[in-house]
């Protein structure tokens, strides 16, 4: 009797099994590819940011723009670890934050420009106003600075530019940044609000939001004027209007309150910081412009 021949075991392949092997054979080439290329952008001297050749010059390679306040050299200094490699390396978040943390410098762009170039573009911090600062913690004397929109206290350079700001004061370094910023914002709301008055205006007080301080340049004198919170424009044209019948009745005053919609106050000048009184006004002034109905205000004021 004949043997029966064993056959052999037949392989069933799945409908997946194909798609999966190729999948792999692909994401393994697709690895060695990028490795391979990885290592071409790291080693390859063509992709390399070289250094300066004078010590402190900073690479050839590195291009910044939008400097004004800000050294070049030190933004050249926070990407001299960088010098002698490839751009492929450069940590381009990292700079940016660390260009960021340099005082004039609000923002910064950072930029790889094949197959060696760092391209460095800075947005530098725009100042609003001059400001003398104090500290109630401190009896240093009164250091000069200058402040952004952002509430940020920048070093004073010594050029004209600086004088052409508003002087501003109520900005302590116990403030935080966003309170200094709040103010700074009221104070530009003031100098929108009274327009081409603002050029007559020496100095703009802050330090309490409710009640601005304007010293005001008028004929041949300044004065200070007490604005409160609101109605600027109006309390201050109320003022120009009446100013020479104010002038008559208080010729030696050089504070006044425009809070109260119907008068003008004189105020002491040792009493500025005084607590206001219930009617809005200083404690210890005096009227200086008789009581206004509305409707009698243009023939007053004719």
């Amino acid at each position: 009797m004949a043997k029966k021949q064993t056959q052999a075991p037949r392989i069933i392949w799945k409908p997946f099994v194909l798609p999966v092997l190729a999948a792999t054979f692909l994401c393994l080439t697709g690895l060695l590819v990028f490795q391979a290329l990885e290592r071409f952008l790291i080693h390859d001297a063509r992709f390399t940011m070289r250094a300066g050749d004078v010590p402190g010059e900073g690479s050839p390679d590195l291009a910044i723009t939008g400097l004004n306040r800000t050294p070049a050299a030190q933004v050249r200094r926070l990407f001299q670890s960088d010098e002698g490699r490839s751009v492929y390396l450069l940590p381009l978040a990292q700079r940016q934050e660390s260009l960021r943390r340099v005082q004039w410098i609000k923002d910064a762009s950072v930029r790889r420009q094949w197959p060696n170039r760092v391209s460095v573009h800075v947005k530098e911090r725009k100042p609003e106003a001059f400001i003398r600062l104090t500290s109630k913690r401190q009896a240093a004397s009164p250091k000069f600075m200058l402040i952004d929109g952002d509430g940020v206290l920048l070093p004073a350079p010594e050029d004209s530019a600086v004088m052409e700001l508003p002087a501003l004061s109520g900005i302590s370094p116990d403030q935080n940044q966003e309170d200094r910023a709040r103010r700074v914002r009221l104070m530009k709301h003031v100098m929108q609000a009274i327009g081409r008055h603002a050029e007559y205006v020496s100095e703009f007080n802050v330090s309490d939001v409710d009640n601005v301080r304007l010293i005001y340049s008028i004929e041949d004198r300044a004065v200070t004027l007490l604005m409160g919170n609101e109605n600027y424009a109006a309390r201050l044209q109320r003022f120009l209007t009446h100013y020479p019948e104010i002038k008559k009745r208080a010729p030696t005053a050089t504070a006044f309150d425009l809070r109260i919609k119907d008068r003008i106050t004189a105020i002491d000048e040792e009493r500025l910081s005084a607590k206001p009184s219930a009617s809005g006004g200083a404690a210890g002034g005096r009227s200086v412009e008789k009581t206004v109905e509305p409707s009698a205000q243009e023939h007053h004021a004719g």
